[in-house]
């Protein structure tokens, strides 16, 4: 989906219709409430929210940005200047953008995430968890083998609009090892207006940052809370934690729309602390009970592992018929594979591709009509350089869909915006939304 992309990437342009505003779900904007809190880790001066980052925060990426360079992990992307044509004076314009999303440990192999950032396994099959992926004295942080984890399948997740749910709750190809999940509290019923609360991801796919200047609008009690984080594309997923206990109390959803245009780039919206609508966080407590209702052997759920019941536990790993060995050519990238197996850890552009190569498998949309059938379409994501509402065939062309050329996207190799931003601008703007859902 496009709320997944780092760029911002226009998937459709509207004459500012009621229909339309419900339609346009596709692009996160960015909003800052008051004064921008946002820091990068290292440079937070809360030891404990370090700690908690360094244990428990992941950011989610496309497998096609990710290399192993002899146990050190190196990650394509440009920088968040080039991705987003942001203004000079923006803060971490010069900061690499190769996130996606965001997400949070809350067992030894299980990753809470946004339901739109991870659709399906396939879109699993495509996507790495990558701790430590920070920016610290000008540069990122060196990432090895015990930091990067390849997402083993989806344990639970929801994405609907009635009631608003939105979440993934992810299982990794191995335990994870000398780091210690956050705690995740049953905060439904007990916020209260006025509350503080800091979110921690990856903003615009950006090296983590942590923000604790946000606080609770709208408790709620239903499923869904409404808050003042400084939150970005790419905040997706990210966790929402307490003040005082640092309990994992929400995952951002969904927010504010509209940024700000100066000139031929963009500056980062900046509401009143009280302005705007608010940003919409799901209760983590959902998410949980949805897996424990599944998968109620899962460690998260406080029970014993039973071997024989279908669901492969974190301490069942090697010992029992319910997990799987990894092997070389079964098409998942487990383990130690990533430099064993370039079978299962390296997606091969297919013969006849006519497209940019890094655009195969990114993530970033089905890229249709490109000589070859892209993975991203098995995902369901948006289907690029067809018509409007059309579908990709098993052959890489396009099928029926209606609207002209104008309605169709492609991305071009210098920033993967679709050509339809260009357009846009010469017909004076557009309304630009992100999730805009309904509230619990």
């Amino acid at each position: 989906m496009r709320s997944q992309s780092v760029a911002v990437l226009l998937s459709l342009f509207v004459a500012g219709t009621a229909t339309a505003q419900e339609t346009l779900h596709e692009v996160q904007q960015p909003v800052v409430y008051g004064e921008d809190d946002r820091l990068d880790v290292a440079d937070h001066p809360n030891a404990a929210l370090r700690a908690l980052a360094d244990n428990a925060v992941v950011t989610l990426m496309s497998r096609s940005a990710v290399a192993n360079n002899g146990g050190q992990f190196r990650f394509a992307g440009s920088t968040l200047g080039q991705a987003q044509d942001l203004c000079p004076g923006e803060r971490f314009r010069e900061q690499p953008a190769a996130g996606s999303c965001s997400g949070t440990l809350i067992a030894d192999d299980l990753v809470l995430t946004a339901g739109h950032c991870v659709t399906n396994n396939a879109s699993c099959r495509g996507t790495v968890v990558v701790f430590d992926y920070q920016w610290d004295n000008g540069a990122l942080g060196p990432i090895g083998d015990d930091d990067v984890y390849n997402c083993r399948g989806v344990v639970a997740r929801a994405e609907s609009e009635s009631p608003t749910l939105d979440y993934a709750v992810i299982q990794l190809d191995r335990p994870v090892t000398g780091r210690t999940p956050a705690t995740v509290r049953d905060a439904r019923g007990a916020l209260q207006s006025g509350d503080g609360i800091t979110i921690i991801g990856s903003p615009w796919g950006l090296p983590q940052k942590i923000d604790d200047g946000g606080s609770v609008r709208n408790p709620s009690g239903g499923t869904v809370f409404t808050g003042t984080p400084d939150s970005f594309a790419g905040n997706s997923g990210s966790g929402i934690f307490s003040d005082g206990a640092l309990d994992l109390i929400g995952v951002l959803i969904s927010g504010e729309a509209d940024e700000v245009a100066d000139g031929n780039c963009f500056r980062v919206r900046v509401c009143e602390e009280d302005g705007c609508a608010g940003e919409n966080m799901l209760y983590a407590a959902v998410a949980v009970d949805a897996v424990c209702n599944e998968q109620p052997s899962a460690s998260v759920c406080g029970g014993a592992s039973r071997c024989g019941d279908g669901f492969c536990a974190a301490d069942e790993r090697g010992n029992c018929d319910d997990c799987q060995p990894a092997v070389c050519g079964n098409g998942w990238c487990e383990g130690d594979e990533w430099e064993g197996c370039p079978e299962d850890c390296t997606l091969s552009v297919p013969a006849g591709w006519t497209c940019d190569p890094t655009f195969y498998g990114d993530q970033q949309g089905c890229d249709c009509n490109c000589g070859a059938y892209d993975i991203d379409c098995d995902a369901g994501q948006e289907v690029l350089n067809c018509g409007f509402g059309a579908v990709c065939n098993l052959d890489g062309t396009c099928g029926e869909g209606g609207g002209s050329e104008f309605c169709g996207v492609a991305k071009t190799a210098e920033d993967h915006r679709s050509k339809a931003l260009a357009l846009l601008f010469a017909l004076g703007g557009v309304l630009v939304s992100r999730r805009l859902w309904s509230q619990a």
